[in-house]
């Protein structure tokens, strides 16, 4: 009996020998394959030299299984087959290299559909993660938007029109309705175009980080938003304390059209963010999760929390539409939390300029923290460092609420350039007001 599986082994051994060395012969043929492989590729011609190439592998990926099989086998009648076990273990391994040679053809087949001017590997990135119709709907766009103006966009170096992430996304804005999603295109890069929103994000990414002009002084003094951690997509998970926003003030003191810039600027950063993560981890991104704090704190928030919110539901109508026309399918989801009655009734008038989108992706949560902790645990990538308040609802966690926000002083600008011009004249550098 021995003898007969020592036998049996040592054939299953030979077999392994040369399936190995087939498979080496397959890898070897790969890259000149993946060279020459047209742009029109027909997987299923048989005459198609990768077709014949998949061909053989999938014979040699059988052969492998059933020598794994008969290894495992020869393995189980006799425990002390070490050599047996050897065979199994290899030829799962030689399954494995395979695996990862049919991938490479297959991001190979996929990179040469790519169409024009686009870039190869988001294009092979975007096709294997959305379906074959909406692959066909993207191509199409692509083909749509092919004469755009050629408009950048933050550090991205593709201009807007030949970013097939961005495409996927106005395109499932508009439902898939290509011809739809193209004219809105269109429309938003003239927007880019004239409104310079990635040279903006720059520039003001840089003044809010050295905090030296007077508009940032404000900004940070009042600020109402911070990133609270990275959900599982790599993505920043932005908190908004529109509870503590004094919208009102800020318009007076900054100007709309800078308030409204800084909202824009934040949607340029993750449309940034949402790129970066797709080609860190191979996958299309859904977009980011905003947390949005409603709640009236009473003393332990900021005063006048109705007047704000009144002043706000004015606000939003004039920034909801431009957000949404430029910056589709950016947001995966928004959980409204502390929200109470009063809160409630806040919410379904902004129900009237919203989009439907966005309302869809809405998830409205009461005051208890243990309404939505569960929620915001999985979705996050670590729970570490969460702000208190987020986690608890008593007396201490409710103080700490971060951030603070605040009501702008009248004449808080003027203060906060007298305090630019103190700073620059103490180090001796010209006064700019910023």
């Amino acid at each position: 009996m021995m003898q007969e599986l020592g036998r049996e082994v040592h054939n299953l051994e030979a077999m392994l020998l040369d399936a190995n060395s087939e498979l080496d012969q397959l890898q070897d043929r790969l890259p000149a394959l993946i060279q020459k492989m047209p742009s029109n590729v027909d997987c299923n011609d048989s005459n198609n030299p990768v077709a014949s190439w998949k061909s053989d592998c999938r014979s040699l990926s059988c052969h492998l299984e059933k020598l794994a099989a008969d290894a495992l086998e020869c393995s189980c009648t006799n425990r002390n087959m070490f050599a047996a076990m050897d065979v199994y273990e290899q030829a799962n391994a030689a399954l494995e290299k395979m695996a990862d040679l049919l991938e490479s053809c297959a991001d190979a087949e996929i990179e040469a559909t790519v169409p024009e001017n686009c870039d190869k590997v988001e294009w092979r990135i975007v096709a294997k993660h959305v379906s074959s119709r909406e692959l066909q709907l993207l191509r199409a766009l692509t083909a749509q938007v092919h004469g755009c103006p050629v408009v950048l966009s933050g550090t991205d170096p593709r201009p807007l029109h030949q970013q097939l992430a961005t495409l996927l996304r106005f395109l499932r804005a508009q439902g898939g309705n290509v011809q739809a999603a193209a004219k809105a295109f269109r429309s938003s890069t003239q927007w880019h175009a004239g409104y310079c929103a990635g040279s903006r994000l720059l520039e003001w990414s840089k003044e809010l980080a050295t905090c030296k002009t007077w508009r940032a002084k404000l900004v940070s003094r009042y600020r109402v938003h911070q990133i609270i951690g990275r959900d599982h997509y790599g993505l920043p998970v932005y908190l908004f304390r529109w509870s503590a926003f004094d919208i009102a003030g800020a318009e007076r003191e900054l100007g709309t059209e800078f308030v409204l810039q800084v909202l824009i600027c934040i949607h340029e950063e993750i449309v940034a963010e949402m790129r970066s993560a797709m080609f860190k981890t191979n996958c299309v991104t859904p977009g980011t999760l905003f947390i949005w704090d409603i709640g009236d704190y009473g003393k332990k928030g900021v005063p006048q929390w109705w007047s704000r919110m009144y002043s706000l539901m004015r606000f939003l109508p004039r920034v909801a539409p431009i957000l949404s026309s430029n910056y589709p399918e950016v947001v995966r989801r928004i959980m409204v939390i502390r929200s109470g009655m009063t809160t409630t009734t806040l919410y379904n008038v902004a129900t009237s300029f919203l989009p439907a989108r966005t309302l869809d992706k809405c998830t409205l949560y009461g005051w208890r923290a243990s309404e939505w902790v569960a929620d915001l645990f999985e979705e996050l990538e670590e729970r570490s460092n969460l702000p208190a308040f987020l986690l608890s609802d008593d007396d201490e966690a409710i103080s700490s609420a971060v951030p603070k926000g605040g009501l702008y002083p009248v004449g808080a600008a003027s203060s906060a350039k007298l305090e630019v011009a103190r700073e620059s004249t103490a180090d001796g550098s010209d006064f700019s007001c910023g």
